[in-house]
């Protein structure tokens, strides 16, 4: 295998596990992904839809840098999936609107998308 992309920036309408996923397929040693999504997408429910593929995907994910996370539970499901799943994973960067940027909204988020439970 001829491991080429490392680094990846993708700009998506709705929020999309899905695409990701099929992203990371076409280029298995990407280790960095720049992600800006618009608005949430509906559904990012990968417990039981991905739950074979996790065993057999090798996330070498290194780097997420997520630009306009807002915190919805479509944004939360997506950003577990990294961080339970993605055993390399050094960074995510969430990037959020100015107006959500008080300490309040970021200890809600924390608590929503698990950290204690990150993968090892």
């Amino acid at each position: 295998m001829v491991c080429t992309v490392k680094v990846l920036s993708v700009r998506m309408g709705a929020l999309s596990l899905d695409v990701v996923i099929g992203l990371m397929r076409c280029f298995p040693c990407l280790e960095r992904l720049y992600i800006e999504s618009i608005k949430p997408g509906k559904k990012n429910l990968w417990r039981r839809k991905h739950r074979n593929l996790i065993r057999s995907l090798d996330i070498r994910l290194k780097t997420i840098d997520w630009r306009y996370y807002v915190g919805t539970k479509s944004d939360v499901d997506f950003a577990t999936f990294f961080l339970l799943n993605a055993r390399v994973l050094e960074l995510m960067t969430l990037q959020v609107k100015p107006s959500d940027f008080k300490e309040e909204f970021f200890t809600r988020q924390r608590e929503k998308v698990q950290l204690d439970k990150k993968a090892s």
